[in-house]
């Protein structure tokens, strides 16, 4: 075998192992991620990860957060209509678990858009997720 054909095998073998570990990621629990909403309907995107069920629930785990009352979380993907999805929005979410509406299609990337209140000064939190 050449060192062209190679460097193509292994390439291939990369990029199907990580394949294999983006797709997981949707169904086990991301790391532990940090977030700052800016204040007055202020928006923050958590890190992406690839669906594995369309129209499942994404699942929100909250640990800490630094304003009660103050933030609302959306899913947001992609999808084969080009449109994008944009799921309901979950008012209120504080400490606790939540399943997050997410109508993105298997395989496409999603994440979750979090949004401050209009009169609020900005929410810091702490979470884990997964798209499902």
């Amino acid at each position: 075998m050449g060192l062209n054909k190679s460097v193509k095998a292994v390439a291939l073998v990369g990029c199907l192992l990580s394949g294999g570990l983006i797709a997981e990621a949707g169904t086990s629990w991301g790391e532990t991620e940090y977030r700052s909403v800016p204040g007055t309907n202020g928006t923050s995107n958590s890190s992406g990860q690839t669906k594995a069920q369309t129209n499942a629930s994404s699942d929100l785990s909250i640990s800490k957060i630094s304003d009660t009352n103050k933030m609302d979380t959306r899913a947001i993907g992609g999808g084969s209509n080009g449109a994008g999805a944009k799921g309901a929005w979950v008012r209120d979410t504080n400490v606790g678990s939540y399943a997050i509406p997410n109508s993105t299609e298997k395989g496409w990337g999603t994440s979750l858009e979090f949004s401050s209140d209009l009169l609020s000064n900005g929410v810091s939190i702490t979470y884990k997720w997964k798209s499902n």
